[in-house]
Formats: structure tokens, sequence, C-alpha cells
């Protein structure tokens, strides 16, 4: 059997769409993002803050405020380069997390 590039998965009570071809994503992002925004917050989030998290915010004002916040405070290449150092260590930190497993 043979699926186009835009499929409906129901899960329960839960419907999702899944793009499965760049082009068919690359139109969702770029002409239909606030149709397909809404994101449902799964119960193994974290209650404390998740609604400040850009990934589960629907298009909208305070996203638009948070996304513009971190384009030009933290992916500014004069800024992560001023940040190497801490994601170097973050990463030392990380790894020596690992091997202790």
């Amino acid at each position: 059997m043979t699926h186009g590039p835009l499929m409906i998965i129901r899960l329960g009570n839960r419907t999702s769409v899944v793009a499965s071809s760049p082009d068919t994503t690359r139109e969702i992002l770029q002409k239909h993002d606030e149709a397909f925004s809404g994101r449902i917050i799964p119960d193994a989030v974290p209650n404390e803050h998740f609604e400040l998290a850009v990934i589960w915010l629907s298009a909208g004002d305070q996203w638009r405020i948070i996304h513009c916040t971190v384009n030009t405070c933290l992916t500014r290449p004069q800024k992560l380069d001023s940040l190497r150092g801490l994601r170097h260590k973050a990463v030392e930190e990380l790894i020596g997390h690992v091997k202790e497993r």
C-alpha cells in the first residue's frame, strides 16, 4: 500500500497529521504554519514553566516575542562565540554523566 505525502494518524482519541515529504513539510511550515501550530502538551512534560517553552506555544504575540528574543540574543554569531566555553563545559559534563552510567 502506498501513502501520499500527507497522512492523518489516529491513536486513540488523538489525531495527528504527518507530512512525509520535504516539499509537503516546507509548504505546511511556510504557508499554513498557524493552522498547524497548535500543540498538545503531553502529560510527561513537567508543569512548571512549560507554558513559556517555545515548542508548546501556539503562534501569537507571546510566541513572536520569545522567538524574536531567542533569535536576537542567543543565536547571533557573536553571542554563540561568547558562549563557546559554556557550551563546551556543558558537553563535557554530559559526557561525564553518560560515562558514569
